[in-house]
């Protein structure tokens, strides 16, 4: 299970995680990643080894990495890109996979790990937010850009959340009449993003069978 907290701290149990790093070449790295370099917006550092020395690894030939905690839990984080409202300008963030399939879902947030290595997502609403907020998106597997679906806060006074979530299931998810009325109905919310996208997807495997 994935830990949320409101600030982006410097709490970083290990500096470098055990890691594998696929370029986009297909080739494949296994090493050490230092897990805050990934809040840098060229490049992350890799070692070999804890003795060895740091190589730099530019962004932009990463496709993803793979983050192995000391409990046996992988975290498999993918550079995504992204495109401005007018599809004007391309750029690319590190993004949690949280779920597979039909729709790809992925959070974008501040990434830090404890010292077993578990993941930790934060945000810090002081840097500029007013309140703090998570942002999901979804792609199919085969596309290259990913869409804005929804947002998440836990803060109680952060309005037009379930409004934007709805807008998102209607968008992406018209012919489930079942889940859109789910949303509607607020029997599934903005807690819930993780199951609404695995719900379409066994909605879609069904369909396929048909």
């Amino acid at each position: 299970m994935l830990t949320f907290i409101l600030f982006s701290t410097s709490i970083f149990g290990q500096k470098f995680q055990k890691a594998v790093i696929e370029s986009v070449d297909g080739s494949t790295k296994s090493g050490l990643v230092n897990g805050k370099s990934l809040s840098d917006s060229k490049e992350i550092k890799f070692k070999t080894d804890e003795s060895s020395k740091v190589e730099p690894i530019l962004k932009s030939s990463v496709k993803s990495i793979d983050f192995y905690s000391t409990n046996g839990k992988t975290y498999h984080i993918d550079n995504i890109f992204l495109t401005n409202e007018r599809k004007t300008k391309t750029t690319s963030e590190w993004m949690l996979k949280l779920v597979s399939g039909y729709y790809d879902l992925f959070i974008i947030a501040d990434y830090s790990f404890d010292k077993e290595g578990n993941l930790i997502l934060s945000t810090d609403y002081r840097a500029g937010r007013d309140l703090p907020e998570f942002y999901y998106f979804i792609k199919k597997p085969n596309e290259k850009y990913a869409d804005i679906f929804a947002l998440y806060s836990p803060s109680p006074t952060y309005f037009g959340l379930h409004k934007i979530l709805k807008e998102g299931v209607n968008k992406f998810m018209l012919d489930d009449k079942a889940l859109i009325d789910k949303v509607e109905k607020k029997k599934l919310s903005t807690k819930n993003i993780e199951q609404i996208v695995k719900e379409y997807n066994e909605f879609k495997k069904a369909k396929a069978s048909e």
